[in-house]
């Protein structure tokens, strides 16, 4: 068959680190090659696939910051996905609900898999005026908020066989991941390291800071002519899981997006460290008569 596999561009496929949708457009992509199908893969550039890739932009756009409009991207391959409709027995769309318009005017052979939840009370009214689209969902209990939707069937996400081993160890349990030892909460190796992370947010050097002011003026008035200024900002302890190289940048876009406004206040991030586990001591019967 010639399939078209359609998937979001915030990560690449598979991806670098973070990318639960985009890992598993990749396994199914790689399996349907292996089978001998002819797979065309809409992704990011920075993909890696043994299908035929178009790529709709350069880099995965969620950790670029060079990509401002992020959603102008995926309807750029939209685009290119029905420019070359006729080519394909079926699509496979990964995106959600983007291509629904498209679809419905489009008589194009395709499907969708929604890998993400649907308890959204906005998504009532849209999946009603689309009831028509076929959909897969990735377990039963996902379908519960719209029933009524135009279900194909319930496709597990899967796992390729051979990337995990079992080793029987009753304190821990460990994944092996690729030959990597991987002891955590989750199952992709980014996720194996939980790192604490300082930031400092203090207003800009220009910036008037009242509450400052105030306490510089009780401190001089319980004594203490000597002080010139006091400035006032926060402080904050953030326990975080992720790997060092993508760590850093989604910190860095939580200060400017959450933590600080940009407009009255500069921030500092420390480095993250990794956070130590904690040790527990059990005393023997010795220890303890001592």
């Amino acid at each position: 068959m010639r399939i078209a596999q359609v998937a979001p561009l915030y990560e690449s496929v598979p991806p670098k680190c973070y990318g639960g949708t985009e890992r598993v457009v990749s396994y199914l992509t790689e399996e349907l090659v292996r089978q001998g199908h002819e797979v065309t893969l809409f992704a990011s550039g920075d993909s890696e696939t043994n299908a035929q890739l178009v790529a709709a932009c350069r880099r995965s756009l969620r950790l670029d910051e060079r990509y401002q409009g992020q959603m102008a991207h995926h309807f750029v391959m939209l685009e290119r996905v029905f420019q070359r409709a006729d080519e394909f027995d079926i699509i496979h769309f990964h995106v959600d609900y983007l291509h629904f318009p498209l679809s419905r005017r489009e008589a194009v052979t395709h499907v969708t898999t929604l890998h993400g939840r649907l308890d959204i009370p906005d998504l009532v009214p849209l999946y009603q005026e689309f009831r028509e689209m076929p959909v897969i969902s990735i377990s039963n209990g996902q379908r519960e908020p719209l029933p009524w939707a135009n279900w194909q069937a319930t496709v597990y996400h899967g796992l390729p066989v051979d990337i995990y081993r079992f080793h029987r160890q009753s304190r821990r349990r460990r994944i092996e991941v690729n030959g990597g030892d991987c002891a955590c909460r989750r199952t992709s190796p980014q996720y194996c390291a939980v790192m604490n992370a300082r930031v400092i947010v203090m207003p800009k050097a220009a910036v008037l800071d009242p509450q400052g002011n105030a306490v510089r003026d009780a401190m001089r008035h319980l004594g203490m002519p000597e002080v010139r200024s006091v400035r006032i900002g926060k402080y904050m302890e953030i326990e975080i899981e992720g790997q060092d190289g993508e760590l850093e940048s989604r910190l860095h876009q939580l200060c400017r997006d959450l933590l600080s406004n940009p407009v009255i206040e500069d921030y500092e991030l420390l480095k993250p460290e990794p956070l130590k586990e904690k040790q527990t001591k059990t005393k023997t019967a010795s220890e303890k008569k001592r």
